[in-house]
């Protein structure tokens, strides 16, 4: 019997037409696309998927193993990362439109440091409040303490506002950098009072 190529055998909803002739292993090993395409629909799909990924989704179309390798493959660098966060703030869906691929400083810039009530700001035990934030680099720093909550709130969006401004300059000399992506960047703000669930 012949194979029904149209059949989802990937965590329920993923196919391979194979209609671009992209291949799922090289040598018996994995391809980078095809490991890229895979975790992304394990996390939107699979039950032992991350709960942070709960209400995220694939468009239908990037189902097609074969139509997410060909928009992958013509905008692939060695090094980057897809990324679903930085052209739509809140985004669930992976998409042409909503995803980009981008150096892997960049794919952790929208990773927030957790607070109990605001983003990046952590209650000391004396009732002082200190602010963390990733540096985009993927390491967490201290950024200060302060007395009361709204300031130490002031110092993460700051800063993270201006590394926002500081990546998006560094990312516009990349050969073949994406003008969205840019954009995107020199145009982020965090919005007071803020609280960002964190997707890895």
């Amino acid at each position: 019997m012949a194979e029904d190529h149209l059949k989802p055998s990937t965590y329920g909803v993923g196919y391979d037409t194979g209609k671009y002739g992209f291949k799922k292993t090289h040598q018996r090993i994995h391809t980078k696309v095809y490991s890229v395409w895979k975790d992304m629909i394990f996390r939107c799909y699979s039950e032992k998927a991350r709960d942070c990924y709960r209400d995220c989704t694939v468009d239908p179309k990037w189902h097609d193993f074969q139509e997410f390798a060909k928009w992958f493959t013509e905008r692939y660098q060695e090094g980057f990362e897809l990324d679903k966060d930085i052209l739509v703030n809140g985004n669930t869906v992976y998409s042409e439109r909503t995803c980009c691929l981008v150096p892997k400083n960049l794919n952790l810039f929208k990773v927030h440091t957790k607070g109990k009530k605001y983003t990046g700001v952590v209650q000391n035990k004396h009732g002082s409040y200190t602010t963390y934030c990733n540096n985009g680099k993927g390491e967490t720093i201290n950024l200060g303490t302060r007395s009361d909550i709204d300031s130490a709130f002031k110092l993460y969006k700051d800063y993270k506002e201006n590394l926002a401004k500081t990546l998006a300059r560094d990312y516009k000399s990349i050969d073949g950098f994406d003008e969205r992506v840019y954009k995107a960047l020199i145009d982020f703000k965090l919005i007071d009072r803020q609280f960002l669930q964190i997707h890895q």
